[in-house]
């Protein structure tokens, strides 16, 4: 349940440690800017933009679509994004409501903290991701239809580019007698046999390495997913 789940698992955890470190964040700079301030809720008004206002727009909008699959590096890149975006609102916010009373050293101090904080947060928890992957939580199994040489290009690059986000569980035969001698040892069935495979192996993905989707042969296959409620995708 947690394995095939863990895509899901992972980005709920992303959002709350972001959540959670944004507020630890904002307190941090609070008390590094005034280590004798008692009255921590003087500054409600900053707080509450940033997190009734700012992050939950900044979820509706897409910022943790896909983070799942995604590089460490492009994680920076949208948190680098993510602050400059933080510092334009929030200090637009503060000039709006005339917010002169609100150092703006706080601001700049809890933006900061809660870069370098999200930063060291997402390589972490990037790091126990990729550890995950490799046995087998939140992978897209997936079967290739196709045995030439353009259907091993196509593995390769799916590797290539998604490393272990895509686990291929073997490909499927059309019944020609030539194939690619890398491709061979991982042929598990021909057309008809998909209908079973996708089951058994636990597919969530079929990939038709042809230049038509629609020739008539594809039929078993494309049934089979529909059957099953697996996605069937056409690559050339």
């Amino acid at each position: 349940m947690i394995k095939r789940n863990w895509r899901y698992i992972y980005t709920f955890l992303i959002v709350f440690v972001d959540f959670a470190l944004i507020n630890i964040s904002f307190l941090i700079a609070l008390r590094l800017r005034f280590p004798e301030l008692q009255e921590v809720m003087l500054y409600w008004k900053p707080w509450l933009f940033v997190n009734v206002i700012f992050f939950p727009l900044s979820m509706a909008l897409g910022i943790y679509r896909g983070i799942f699959k995604s590089t460490l590096e492009n994680q920076k890149q949208h948190l680098k994004k993510f602050t400059y975006y933080l510092a334009l609102f929030t200090m637009s916010y503060l000039f709006l409501i005339k917010g002169h009373q609100f150092s703006r050293g706080v601001v700049l101090i809890f933006l900061m903290v809660q870069y370098f904080a999200l930063e060291i947060a997402h390589s972490v928890m990037s790091r126990l991701n990729r550890s995950l992957f490799r046995r087998g939580f939140g992978n897209n199994h997936v079967l290739i239809v196709g045995t030439d040489t353009s259907a091993l290009q196509f593995s390769e690059h799916l590797n290539e580019l998604y490393g272990d986000y895509y686990r291929i569980k073997g490909f499927i035969a059309n019944g020609k007698p030539h194939h690619a001698p890398e491709i061979a040892p991982h042929i598990i069935g021909k057309y008809d046999d998909v209908q079973d495979l996708i089951p058994r192996h636990g597919i969530d993905q079929v990939f038709i390495v042809s230049d038509s989707m629609l020739e008539r042969k594809y039929d078993p296959i494309r049934n089979a997913c529909e059957h099953h409620g697996v996605t069937v995708k056409m690559v050339s």
